[in-house]
This record gives C-alpha cells, structure tokens and sequence, in this order.
C-alpha cells in the first residue's frame, strides 16, 4: 500500500472516531475545517478555507466557530482517547503550562489579599537532598525537601509534596524552591524531578504550534470562538503527530526534507508532505450523512510527488 494510502486509511478511521465528538448536523463542516488545517500551516480561517475544495459559503465556516455549535470539551476528551489508543507508551506524561490556565493579574479585584497557607520553617526544617542531575539538557545541581502531605484544592487527597531548588552558578545562590505535587505516593523525590523535567519538551512544542501551526494568528471576537478554533487546530497538529507513529518508515525523507535525513519524522514534516499531496481537495464530499463516517479523499497526484526514487508514494 502506499504512503498516501496508508495516510488516507488512518486519518479515515481517526476522523470518523472524533466526530462522535461533534453534532450530527456540524460533522460535515467540521472535517472540512480539521482537515484544512492539516495543511494550512497559518492560523487564519480564511486561509484554512483557502486550502481546501470549499463546498459551502464562508459564513457556513464562519457560524460554526463563532456561535459555538461544537463544544470543545468533547473534542478534547476524543483526542486524548484517541492518543491513549495510538501511542505505543504504557505511562503518558501530562502537561498543563499557564499559556492555558489564566493569568493573575495585578488589577483584579482582591489580588492583594494573600495567605501562605505553607509555613516556612516547618518546610526549613525537613531534611535536605542535594544531587547533580541532568536536566533541561545540562547538569544542575539541585536541592530537595520532600513529605507527605494533604491538599486542600483537592479537597484532601495525599500527595508527596516536593520543593525543589536549583543552583544559580552566576548569583552564588539557590534559587527559590518550586513546588511540586505528585499524587503517586510511591513515586520518590528523583522520580517527581525526572517526571517534572519532561515539561520542557512543552516549550518546543508551543513554538511549533505559533510558527508552524498558526496559533500566533489566531484572531477570533469572542473566547469561546478562540478556544474552539485553537482545539481545531491543535487537533489537527495531533493527527499529524500521531501520523509519525505510523508512517516513519515509508516517509521519503530524502524527496521532502533531504536535509532530515537520518533524524526522527516529526509533525512538521507530515504536515509539509500532506500540503503537497493534500491541497485542494473537496474533504466535505468524504464525509457520508447516511453512515456518518468519512472517507479522506484520493490525492491529486502533484508529479512534484508522483515519483520517490522510481517507486509510487
């Protein structure tokens, strides 16, 4: 089979669970949407819809993001199914940075009213650890207290309560401690530090989301607009991400991204493929109102592509 086929297969089969997510009388519009952003790498709907074999008038695009016909929390709670049933990893690490958790701010009415509930001199007093670890890509020389404690925000579950600090070579001095919470009691205060350091592979990811994915030009009137059209398009990045799991093989680095060579597929480079095969196809004609499942589309058969080295993509 080949490597436009095997994509079209499993972007099928992956879509069709998603729409499960999604109203009966969006799912059509929907996938058109989805799919435009796996080949548009710019955040505007307009070029999202540029990209694509448009069926219906722009304002059929524009209500259903605006007026908020499908909810995000479903769509979301889909693609997480969908990643637990793909990714070959028994233990997944969960990340949430405060790009997407609301900010403090200095104006809000009783920001000032403050209250440590921890007490420094009892956290003072619990043994200290010093290790030299490896972490954000050099070795850190870093400081642990840990315990176990109870937490009210999470109405009193147990948790192993970890405040971590690192060593500023430059300033002679410790920095101050960041506070972690693991509900794993069994994990030790290691573990909680290497599981931790894992969110910095969040910062990439959020560059590749703004430059490559077009969260930088998400422009929207409302913040349920915004929110729905982000998981959109950050769906999409997925399906693409999930892709890299499957194609890795098959992918012809040397035609696409010579320069590549030899180094793992990413998201990005599927994306790229996927605009050269994929641009301008009519994706609402491959979703079936009587099944409800959608079909993607054959390709168009660009003759930049048509030839990997003698062989059919």
């Amino acid at each position: 089979m080949s490597l436009a086929s095997d994509v079209r297969l499993c972007l099928s089969q992956w879509i069709t669970q998603l729409l499960e997510a999604v109203p009966i009388r969006s799912r059509a519009t929907f996938v058109e949407l989805l799919c435009a952003c796996m080949i548009s790498p710019e955040g505007w709907v307009t070029r999202a819809i540029g990209a694509l074999l448009r069926k219906k008038h722009w304002t059929t695009y524009y209500k259903l993001i605006e007026r908020g016909y499908v909810e995000v929390l479903p769509i979301a709670r889909a693609v997480l199914a969908l990643i637990l049933q793909i990714v070959p990893e028994q233990v997944l690490t969960f990340v949430v940075d405060d790009t997407l958790v609301p900010r403090t701010s200095a104006t809000a009415p009783g920001c000032s009213i403050r209250h440590d509930h921890a007490t420094p001199e009892r956290i003072a007093a619990l043994p200290v650890q010093e290790y030299r670890l490896s972490l954000y890509g050099k070795e850190q020389r870093i400081r642990l207290r840990s315990t176990i404690a109870v937490v009210r925000f999470l109405k009193g579950a147990p948790v192993r309560a970890l405040w971590c600090q690192f060593f500023d070579p430059d300033k002679d001095a410790w920095t101050k401690p960041r506070l972690l919470l693991a509900s794993e009691l069994d994990l030790g205060a290691l573990d909680v530090v290497h599981i931790y350091a894992r969110r910095w592979g969040i910062e990439p990811l959020f560059h590749n989301l703004k430059r490559w994915w077009g969260a930088s030009n998400l422009w929207q009137q409302s913040q349920a607009a915004l929110e729905l059209w982000m998981q959109i398009r950050s769906t999409a990045w997925v399906l693409a991400q999930l892709l890299t799991f499957v194609v890795a093989k098959a992918f012809p680095m040397q035609a696409v991204a010579p320069w590549r060579t030899g180094h793992a597929l990413t998201a990005g480079l599927v994306a790229q493929w996927m605009r050269i095969e994929f641009t301008g196809l009519a994706f609402r004609d491959g979703f079936n109102k009587k099944s409800q499942k959608f079909s993607f589309p054959a390709p168009r058969n660009d003759p930049r592509i048509r030839d990997w080295g003698g062989q059919s993509p």
